[in-house]
């Protein structure tokens, strides 16, 4: 019956203040109008629809972003801040005397640098306190083998002031005297 012969108009009209689309097709035979439907459509529903389409992208959107922030956040800041928050770590508790900090050497780029300065520092403050400790080692053998020798002339000065029957005295620069034996007295 029908050659498959048909027209579609779409036209935006107005009636009242209400907008609306209005679809017609229009069938034909080889010589006359078979029939003809005729659609009309409310703007308000395409707008609405259209409204809950944007509203749902950027909902998916939003959650999207969230996701991308918590695995960027949870994942890959941790991978950069780690190390520099270990390193910072060991630098304030070798600040605080503890010298005993392992410090990874291993990288390659400014942080791993910064990383062997830092060992490199530790290594020299440890060698510095080593040989301080060993110099105060040597000055206190030192000051005991002179307290000990000065003690031993004490005694012989002593001694010797006590059993010479002569008259000892010493003066100090004013010209007073400081120390006397008993046969001076």
């Amino acid at each position: 019956i029908l050659n498959n012969h048909k027209t579609i108009d779409v036209s935006p009209v107005t009636l009242g203040k209400q907008d609306y689309y209005q679809g017609q097709c229009t069938f034909k035979n080889a010589q006359d109008t078979v029939g003809a439907i005729s659609v009309s459509l409310s703007q308000d529903i395409e707008k609405r629809e259209i409204g809950k389409i944007v509203q749902t992208v950027f909902t998916i959107s939003g959650i999207g972003i969230v996701i991308c922030i918590g695995l960027v956040s949870g994942i890959f800041v941790p991978k950069f801040t780690g190390p520099i928050i270990k390193l910072t770590n060991a630098a304030l508790r070798m600040a605080q005397g503890d010298l005993g900090q392992n410090i990874d050497t291993s990288g390659t780029d400014e942080l791993g640098t910064l990383a062997r300065s830092f060992a490199y520092m530790r290594n020299e403050i440890q060698q510095k306190i080593e040989e301080l400790q060993q110099l105060n080692a040597e000055l206190d053998q030192r000051v005991e083998e002179r307290t000990a020798e000065v003690v031993r002339q004490k005694y012989i000065l002593d001694t010797f002031m006590k059993t010479v029957p002569d008259r000892i005295y010493f003066k100090n620069r004013e010209g007073r005297i400081t120390r006397a034996n008993m046969a001076h007295a």
